[in-house]
């Protein structure tokens, strides 16, 4: 196949019928890594938001930057696996489409899925995905620094004016997106909190070498230039704290701030800092930081399980529009389908189900453990019990429901009893061993 590229810098190959594209090439360039504050933070925005020429370098420069900061990348990945530890499935009528279910767990789908859901945190995304009639061939998100959302276009350079228009056929048959125009997510509101936890850091940091470190004094005489530079060596071979030199009769005072204990007022800023961050991305703190009792920790985690709730209610969004619709365009079969999400807790009760029912083949279960454990309506008249029972001719038949009670029947027999043979000990702890 002979390729070549276009004015805008697309591949195109030649096939039989004509030519198709492939995926726009783009000229990378570093990011910035500068000192960053407030007032760049600004500048940044107003760049961003320009209604005639929008350029969101410099404020995606900035995001790169402050992705530095481990809590940051801390919450942040906390949403990303709990979204890559769910287990997603796609089904069509309870039946699964094994084409599209093939795709579910390769590197390049939960990349994916990955990208997507970070759309919520950075603002618009685009990624070329070429499926090729059922087989993957390649999947890569574009820097957005190289993408002009409102107007649809994809940039060779990121300064350029112009660029691919990714909206239009045959690219929109390869480019999936997410998030809206104009919209640059959650980091754009974290950016004042890691700059200011930087800026107090540094402070820290600076007040530590002062005032940590034991600081030395050295005196010469005046007017003794070989005194001051011996003075001088003396001090440099001599360790790595602070030293100052000054001649006889002249006085260094350090005047320190203890008033409320130097050392905290940077920790407790700090500490704040982390918090908003906590609370902008989780809408908690305490399934990150260790404070708190149970009571107010388990508040928490439910407002931390509704910001994962919201996640896979945007990536279906995604999946079962946008995904869906390419995976039709390039011979997956969809139809009517939907990937859904399956909690966790479902798995579990699942197991648990399982257990259950292997313990009960040994031992006697009461009928309320059943109607509590998996939430099973009580019907009218109480809890009911239908046991196994074993027929002469060794088949497994059921016995007449019996209402449970608390209380013992005349003769101080149970109302609730397993009519099977009781199970010896031995052969309990072979079943747990």
């Amino acid at each position: 196949m002979n390729k070549n590229r276009n004015k805008n810098g697309a591949v195109q190959t030649a096939k039989k019928g004509g030519r198709v594209p492939e995926e726009p090439v783009i000229i990378l360039e570093a990011p910035r890594r500068e000192g960053f504050d407030i007032g760049r933070w600004r500048t940044a925005i107003k760049q961003a938001e320009d209604p005639k020429e929008p350029d969101y370098t410099l404020l995606y420069d900035i995001f790169n930057d402050i992705m530095l900061d481990s809590h940051l990348t801390s919450i942040i990945n906390k949403r990303i696996d709990h979204i890559k530890g769910t287990p997603l499935v796609f089904s069509q009528e309870g039946k699964e489409n094994p084409m599209v279910s093939a795709l579910i767990g390769t590197p390049w789908f939960d990349e994916m899925l990955e990208d997507l859901l970070c759309s919520r945190f950075w603002g618009y995304t685009a990624s070329w995905l070429d499926l090729n009639n059922g087989t993957f061939r390649k999947y890569q998100m574009y820097d957005r620094r190289h993408i002009k959302p409102l107007k649809g276009m994809l940039l060779v350079k990121q300064d350029d004016r112009d660029g691919i228009d990714i909206a239009r056929p045959p690219y929109d048959r390869f480019i999936i997106t997410a998030g809206k125009p104009g919209d640059f997510g959650l980091l754009i509101k974290a950016v004042p909190w890691v700059l200011l936890k930087r800026g107090d850091v540094s402070d820290w940091a600076t007040f530590n070498e002062l005032f940590a470190m034991p600081f030395r004094k050295g005196t010469y005489p005046q007017f003794s230039n070989d005194a001051k530079l011996i003075m001088e060596q003396a001090m440099k071979t001599s360790g790595s704290a602070g030293y100052a030199i000054v001649p006889e009769g002249f006085t260094l005072e350090f005047i320190q701030n203890t008033s409320n204990g130097s050392t905290t007022a940077y920790m407790t800023l700090a500490e704040f800092c982390d918090k908003q961050l906590s609370k902008l991305f989780l809408q908690s703190t305490m399934t990150v930081e260790a404070e708190g009792g149970q009571y107010k920790g388990e508040v928490h985690e439910r407002s931390e399980e509704g910001v994962h709730k919201s996640d896979e209610r945007y990536l279906l969004g995604i999946l079962n529009t946008k995904f869906r619709e390419l995976l039709a365009t390039h011979g997956f079969n969809p139809g009517e389908g939907r990937f859904t999400y399956v909690p966790e807790s479902h798995i579990c009760l699942e197991k648990r189900l399982d257990m259950d029912l292997k313990l009960a083949e040994k031992i006697v279960i009461p009928p309320s453990y059943w109607y509590e454990k998996y939430n099973i309506p009580i019907p009218g008249g109480g809890p009911q019990y239908i046991a196994p029972q074993t027929s002469p001719a060794g088949e497994e038949t059921q016995v007449p429901v019996q209402k449970h009670r608390d209380l013992t029947e005349e003769g101080g027999q149970p109302a609730f009893y397993d009519p099977r043979p009781k199970r010896r000990i031995r052969d309990l702890l072979d079943f747990f061993s």
